[in-house]
This record gives structure tokens, sequence and C-alpha cells, in this order.
């Protein structure tokens, strides 16, 4: 992370530690043995698809999704653990196009995917 400020280096790292400790505390008090896993694997699937086809204005530099309707329909109709799956899996698995710049896995830099998935958990 060369050249990143340092103050949005603590935030970072601040929202990161957050995000693991709600992630602990949904773990202990949430059952998983109620997760089916074709029901998983939709909500991911909708979820990467929703992100991958997100819609880019360039004045402003603004994506819009629906993801985070989709990330409380996983919450409501599967329940917390599940979406603590899909929030990640979809994170980590979409792909996004903007102009002729693609990012995925692989191009994103690891500290966007990090933040997305981060501040979605929290």
């Amino acid at each position: 992370m060369k050249h990143y400020p340092v103050k949005a280096a603590v935030f970072l790292f601040a929202l990161t530690l957050i995000a693991i400790l709600v992630s602990i505390i949904l773990i202990k008090f949430n059952s998983t043995s109620s997760l089916d896993l074709v029901p998983l694997l939709i909500w991911i699937i909708i979820g990467i698809l929703s992100e991958s086809f997100t819609v880019y204005l360039e004045d402003g530099n603004i994506h819009l999704s629906p993801i985070d309707a989709i990330f409380f329909a996983v919450y409501l109709t599967s329940g917390a653990i599940a979406a603590l799956i899909v929030i990640p899996a979809t994170g980590l698995f979409r792909i996004r196009k903007a102009g002729l710049l693609k990012g995925n896995l692989f191009k994103t830099p690891f500290r966007l995917t990090l933040f997305n998935v981060c501040h979605y958990i929290v």
C-alpha cells in the first residue's frame, strides 16, 4: 500500500477489526445447522451478477447497484450466517467494469475489496 494515507489505513484496520468481531459474535450466537447449500449458492450468484453489472456514472464516479437490497434479502430469508458467507463471496468474485478498465479478484486492489466486505458486514 505505497502512498496510502495513514488515516485511511488506520480507518481500514479499525473497520476490519470491527467486522471480525461482529462476525465472531454472529457465529457464536447463531446456528449453522440450518444452512442450505442450494439457496446459498443462488444468493452468491445473484450477488455476483448484481455487482458485475453495476451501472457506472462517470459524473461523480458513482456505481449504482442493488447489492444492499440483496444482502438484506439474504439476511431475512437465510439468516445472518448465510449473509456472512454471501457478502465476502460477492466481494471476491465480482467483475467490475468502469469504462475500459475491468476489475476482479486479481486486478482490484485488496484494500478496496477489504473495505467493501467489511463495511457490508458491519
